[in-house]
C-alpha cells in the first residue's frame, strides 16, 4: 500500500493529464514478504494484466 500512496501523490495527475483513459487495480505484490498470500493466489490476481494485454 505504501507503493500505491507514492505513486497517487506523485504521479496520479501526471499519469491522467497524459493517458485519458486508464483503469487501476490494485494487484498483491509479488514480493516473498507478502507471504500471507499463496503463489498461487498471486498468480491469479495478476493475471488481470495478462487479460487485459490480450484485450487492447
Amino acid at each position: 500500500m505504501v507503493a500505491e500512496k507514492v505513486y497517487k501523490k506523485f504521479m496520479l495527475a501526471t499519469v491522467n493529464a497524459v493517458f485519458q483513459r486508464l483503469e487501476y487495480t490494485r494487484i498483491p505484490s509479488t514480493s516473498p514478504a507478502h507471504a500471507i498470500l499463496s503463489v498461487e493466489q498471486k498468480l491469479a490476481d495478476w493475471q488481470i494484466i495478462k487479460l487485459a494485454l490480450e484485450h487492447r
